[in-house]
Parts: C-alpha cells; sequence; structure tokens
C-alpha cells in the first residue's frame, strides 16, 4: 500500500488482525485499532493491504441497488443518505457514476479498494463513510 492515499479512519486490511482501522500514518508503518475502544499497535505499512471493493462491501457501507436503475449493462448502487452519490458495477469493476448531479462513468477514475471510496466520499459530502464490517 501507498500511506499517500491513507488518511484516518480509513479501513484496511492486516493478516493477523484482519479489518483494521488507520489510526496514525507514516512512510514506513501504520498504528491500526481494530475496534475504536480498542488499543492501538503499530504495522509496517508493507504488511497491511487494501480491502477490494465489492458488491457485499457497498452494502456495509449503506449503498443499496437502486431500484429506479434502468440501464441492462451495469448494476447502480445508491447511498442511502445521499442519494445523488452512485457507484456503478461494470462487471466487478466500480466507478463513481453519479454525484452532485454531475454525470461520470467509466471515464472516472475506477475505485478498486474501500479506503478509495471512503476517502471520495468524504471528499465530496465532508462526512464520514459509516462502514459496517
Amino acid at each position: 500500500m501507498d500511506a499517500r492515499e491513507l488518511k484516518i479512519d480509513n479501513y484496511v486490511w492486516e493478516d493477523y488482525g484482519g479489518y483494521m482501522i488507520v489510526r496514525g500514518i507514516s512512510t514506513t508503518e501504520l498504528t491500526l485499532v481494530k475496534q475504536i475502544n480498542l488499543p492501538s499497535g503499530k504495522y509496517s505499512i508493507e504488511k497491511v493491504e487494501p480491502i477490494p471493493l465489492t458488491e457485499e462491501t457497498l452494502s456495509k457501507c449503506g449503498f443499496i441497488n437502486n431500484p429506479l436503475h434502468e440501464h441492462p449493462s451495469f448494476d447502480e448502487f445508491i447511498h442511502c443518505k445521499f442519494k445523488w452519490f452512485e457507484i456503478g458495477d461494470f462487471n466487478g469493476e466500480y466507478f463513481l457514476i453519479e454525484a452532485l448531479d454531475q454525470m461520470a462513468g467509466t471515464e472516472s477514475p475506477q475505485i478498486k479498494h474501500l479506503h478509495q471510496l471512503q476517502n471520495l466520499f468524504f471528499a465530496i459530502t465532508g462526512e464520514e463513510l459509516q462502514v459496517n464490517l
């Protein structure tokens, strides 16, 4: 992983601890915690992996399959609170397809990992994405 892609409160994967929350960032190590109220520990950045974005991950972040979606070529997921924040699933590749009534689609950067979605969501909404892993 590249530490420059991360921010505090991003979720990452660590083989021993599983899903972990970032509490501190340096170029060579991360301070991670398993749950908010538990003590944190330092982990080598080389031992930490991004969490792949999947339909299951989207559902654990408050996204639902859009019941009004009419395009048969891809699935569309909308956020429960921010209905204008839409993610398209193009055969397992995820893209921001609309935000604030601005269309993007597959011309926008692909969102491959949960921390990328968390960062994008915060940048657009000003709120942290609630993740329930």
